[in-house]
């Protein structure tokens, strides 16, 4: 009976110290919110990358590694070696993330790559909505 309690004791314990090991789920603050989303006049100034495409979310999926995975219908492809109606879009999962909705449309830009599953997915730019704001302020 006593192997029984500390299996079980024991058991509780790594239960409780893999859900400990869960990341937290907190943006430090405004000054730290991003999007993977950008609109026309960012792309017409210069916002650059191998694939520039107009989507529209379809589903968004959390994955075990600690990645959101995007499933985003193509509207118009702008530039870049994307094949089909639909992309996989890549990225590490974040609370800071903003804007990533099912049923969201905007331009996405960033690199082309195969996915363990031989799969296309566009891993993207994103930035910080302060970042943002400041690139659009007007030159000295």
């Amino acid at each position: 009976m006593r192997s029984a309690t500390v299996t079980a004791a024991l058991l509780l314990t790594i239960g409780a110290l893999l859900t400990c090991a869960a990341p937290a789920a907190a943006c430090f603050g405004q000054d730290f919110e991003r999007t993977i989303f950008f609109e026309l006049r960012d792309i017409e100034s210069g916002v650059d990358g191998e694939a520039i495409l107009d989507v529209t979310i379809a589903a968004i999926t959390a994955t075990w590694d600690h990645r959101t995975v995007v499933v985003a219908r193509l509207n118009r492809i702008i530039k870049g070696p994307i094949g089909g109606d639909y992309v996989q879009i890549a990225l590490a999962r974040s609370s800071c993330d903003r804007g990533l909705a099912v049923g969201v449309r905007g331009f996405v830009v960033g690199k082309v790559v195969r996915n363990p599953q031989g799969d296309q997915e566009l891993v993207p730019i994103s930035e910080r909505f302060l970042d943002r704001d400041r690139r659009r302020q007007p030159g000295p």
